[in-house]
Protein backbone atom coordinates (compact mmCIF):
# COMPACT_ATOMS: atom_id res chain seq x y z
CA UNK A 1 0.00 0.00 0.00
CA UNK A 2 0.83 3.34 -1.00
CA UNK A 3 2.16 5.82 1.21
CA UNK A 4 -0.43 9.04 1.45
CA UNK A 5 0.95 12.30 0.68
CA UNK A 6 -0.23 15.15 2.76
CA UNK A 7 0.17 18.45 1.38
CA UNK A 8 -0.27 21.82 2.64
CA UNK A 9 -2.35 24.23 1.33
CA UNK A 10 1.32 26.50 1.24
CA UNK A 11 2.72 23.43 -0.37
CA UNK A 12 -0.16 23.10 -3.06
CA UNK A 13 -0.06 26.78 -3.98
CA UNK A 14 3.74 26.51 -4.63
CA UNK A 15 3.35 23.30 -6.69
CA UNK A 16 0.63 25.28 -8.56
CA UNK A 17 2.93 28.50 -8.71
CA UNK A 18 6.03 26.28 -10.04
CA UNK A 19 3.19 24.83 -13.14
CA UNK A 20 2.39 28.82 -13.99
CA UNK A 21 5.99 29.08 -14.04
CA UNK A 22 6.67 26.44 -16.28
CA UNK A 23 4.24 27.42 -18.48
CA UNK A 24 4.94 31.41 -18.79
CA UNK A 25 8.70 30.24 -19.32
CA UNK A 26 7.87 27.70 -22.28
CA UNK A 27 5.07 30.40 -24.13
CA UNK A 28 7.79 32.86 -23.76
CA UNK A 29 10.06 30.78 -25.22
CA UNK A 30 7.68 29.91 -27.88
CA UNK A 31 6.94 33.45 -29.18
CA UNK A 32 8.06 35.15 -32.39
CA UNK A 33 11.38 37.06 -32.57
CA UNK A 34 13.38 38.69 -35.03
CA UNK A 35 15.50 36.37 -36.89
CA UNK A 36 19.43 36.37 -37.04
CA UNK A 37 19.94 40.34 -36.33
CA UNK A 38 23.32 39.34 -34.64
CA UNK A 39 23.81 41.35 -31.16
CA UNK A 40 22.79 44.43 -30.50
CA UNK A 41 21.15 44.30 -33.76
CA UNK A 42 24.16 44.76 -36.05
CA UNK A 43 23.20 43.57 -38.86
CA UNK A 44 19.47 43.66 -40.90
CA UNK A 45 17.18 40.80 -39.52
CA UNK A 46 16.52 38.04 -42.04
CA UNK A 47 12.46 38.04 -40.47
CA UNK A 48 10.67 36.81 -37.78
CA UNK A 49 12.02 33.20 -36.38
CA UNK A 50 8.94 31.29 -35.58
CA UNK A 51 9.85 29.36 -32.53
CA UNK A 52 6.77 26.59 -32.46
CA UNK A 53 9.11 25.41 -36.00
CA UNK A 54 12.12 24.36 -33.90
CA UNK A 55 13.87 21.01 -32.91
CA UNK A 56 12.34 21.56 -29.32
CA UNK A 57 15.24 20.53 -27.17
CA UNK A 58 15.46 23.09 -25.00
CA UNK A 59 11.40 24.01 -25.09
CA UNK A 60 10.85 20.30 -23.92
CA UNK A 61 13.45 20.23 -21.42
CA UNK A 62 11.94 23.16 -19.63
CA UNK A 63 11.01 21.48 -16.02
CA UNK A 64 9.53 23.53 -12.86
CA UNK A 65 9.11 21.68 -9.77
CA UNK A 66 8.78 22.49 -6.13
CA UNK A 67 10.84 20.84 -4.24
CA UNK A 68 9.68 20.02 -0.31
CA UNK A 69 11.87 19.02 1.55
CA UNK A 70 14.34 21.87 0.40
CA UNK A 71 11.31 24.54 0.29
CA UNK A 72 12.37 25.83 -3.27
CA UNK A 73 11.02 25.90 -6.43
CA UNK A 74 13.82 24.28 -9.06
CA UNK A 75 13.91 24.82 -12.77
CA UNK A 76 15.49 22.68 -14.94
CA UNK A 77 16.60 23.10 -18.69
CA UNK A 78 19.04 22.69 -21.58
CA UNK A 79 22.45 24.70 -20.11
CA UNK A 80 22.68 26.85 -23.35
CA UNK A 81 19.37 28.28 -22.07
CA UNK A 82 21.80 31.40 -21.13
CA UNK A 83 22.91 32.04 -24.49
CA UNK A 84 19.08 32.01 -25.77
CA UNK A 85 18.38 34.52 -22.99
CA UNK A 86 21.29 36.69 -22.96
CA UNK A 87 22.46 36.39 -26.54
CA UNK A 88 25.88 35.99 -27.50
CA UNK A 89 28.53 38.60 -28.15
CA UNK A 90 30.38 38.91 -31.31
CA UNK A 91 34.19 37.75 -30.99
CA UNK A 92 34.38 34.02 -30.25
CA UNK A 93 33.65 30.94 -32.32
CA UNK A 94 30.82 28.43 -31.22
CA UNK A 95 31.84 24.79 -30.74
CA UNK A 96 31.47 22.80 -34.19
CA UNK A 97 30.84 19.65 -32.95
CA UNK A 98 27.44 20.77 -31.28
CA UNK A 99 26.29 22.86 -34.25
CA UNK A 100 27.01 20.36 -36.48
CA UNK A 101 24.31 18.73 -34.42
CA UNK A 102 22.03 20.91 -34.42
CA UNK A 103 22.59 21.10 -38.32
CA UNK A 104 21.32 17.20 -38.58
CA UNK A 105 18.34 17.68 -36.06
CA UNK A 106 16.55 20.50 -37.87
CA UNK A 107 16.94 19.21 -41.06
CA UNK A 108 18.95 21.95 -43.02
CA UNK A 109 20.24 19.03 -45.96
CA UNK A 110 16.47 18.18 -46.23
CA UNK A 111 15.18 19.23 -49.62
CA UNK A 112 11.52 20.77 -48.53
CA UNK A 113 9.75 20.03 -51.89
CA UNK A 114 11.17 15.93 -52.35
CA UNK A 115 11.76 15.57 -48.36
CA UNK A 116 15.02 13.65 -49.52
CA UNK A 117 18.16 14.51 -47.50
CA UNK A 118 20.84 16.28 -49.98
CA UNK A 119 24.44 15.56 -49.65
CA UNK A 120 26.25 18.55 -48.44
CA UNK A 121 29.19 19.44 -45.60
CA UNK A 122 27.36 19.62 -42.35
CA UNK A 123 31.03 20.47 -41.19
CA UNK A 124 31.59 23.07 -43.38
CA UNK A 125 27.70 24.62 -42.80
CA UNK A 126 28.76 24.19 -39.06
CA UNK A 127 31.99 26.43 -39.48
CA UNK A 128 30.14 28.81 -41.87
CA UNK A 129 27.51 29.23 -38.68
CA UNK A 130 30.23 29.67 -36.13
CA UNK A 131 32.16 32.42 -38.28
CA UNK A 132 29.30 34.81 -38.65
CA UNK A 133 28.35 34.11 -34.97
CA UNK A 134 31.82 35.24 -34.43
CA UNK A 135 31.08 38.04 -36.35
CA UNK A 136 27.92 39.16 -35.44
CA UNK A 137 27.13 37.13 -32.08
CA UNK A 138 23.49 35.93 -31.30
CA UNK A 139 20.70 38.36 -30.41
CA UNK A 140 19.11 37.82 -27.15
CA UNK A 141 15.17 36.95 -26.41
CA UNK A 142 15.32 37.37 -22.77
CA UNK A 143 12.49 34.79 -22.64
CA UNK A 144 13.38 33.97 -19.20
CA UNK A 145 13.77 37.72 -18.10
CA UNK A 146 10.61 38.33 -19.70
CA UNK A 147 8.48 34.97 -18.29
CA UNK A 148 10.05 36.00 -14.83
CA UNK A 149 9.17 39.82 -15.10
CA UNK A 150 5.28 38.66 -16.25
CA UNK A 151 5.18 35.79 -13.62
CA UNK A 152 6.29 37.75 -10.62
CA UNK A 153 3.15 40.83 -11.59
CA UNK A 154 0.39 38.01 -12.40
CA UNK A 155 1.30 36.15 -8.38
CA UNK A 156 1.76 39.05 -6.22
CA UNK A 157 -2.39 38.57 -5.86
CA UNK A 158 -4.19 38.80 -2.38
CA UNK A 159 -4.93 34.92 -2.99
CA UNK A 160 -1.11 33.90 -2.79
CA UNK A 161 -0.36 36.69 -0.03
CA UNK A 162 -3.76 34.72 1.82
CA UNK A 163 -1.60 31.53 1.32
CA UNK A 164 1.41 33.42 3.09
CA UNK A 165 3.52 32.84 0.68
CA UNK A 166 6.15 36.32 0.66
CA UNK A 167 6.41 36.81 -3.10
CA UNK A 168 9.99 38.30 -2.68
CA UNK A 169 10.37 35.33 -0.46
CA UNK A 170 9.17 32.98 -2.96
CA UNK A 171 11.47 34.31 -5.81
CA UNK A 172 14.43 33.98 -4.16
CA UNK A 173 13.41 30.18 -3.75
CA UNK A 174 13.88 29.87 -7.35
CA UNK A 175 16.81 27.80 -7.75
CA UNK A 176 18.56 27.99 -11.86
CA UNK A 177 21.43 26.18 -11.42
CA UNK A 178 19.71 22.77 -11.69
CA UNK A 179 20.49 22.63 -15.55
CA UNK A 180 20.40 19.44 -17.64
CA UNK A 181 23.15 18.79 -19.59
CA UNK A 182 23.47 18.58 -23.27
CA UNK A 183 23.42 14.21 -24.17
CA UNK A 184 25.62 12.97 -27.00
CA UNK A 185 24.27 10.89 -29.29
Amino acid sequence: MAEEIVYTEYDKAMQLLAVKFQDALKASLASPYPFAPGYNNSRQPFGVRNMKVKSGTLYNTINVKFDKTLDEIVVSMQDYWKFVNDGRKPGKYVPIKPLMQWIRTKGFNKNTETGKFQKFSIKGTAFAISKNIQKFGIAPTYFYDKAFNIFEKEFETEAVKALGIDVGNFFEKVVEENLIKPTKK
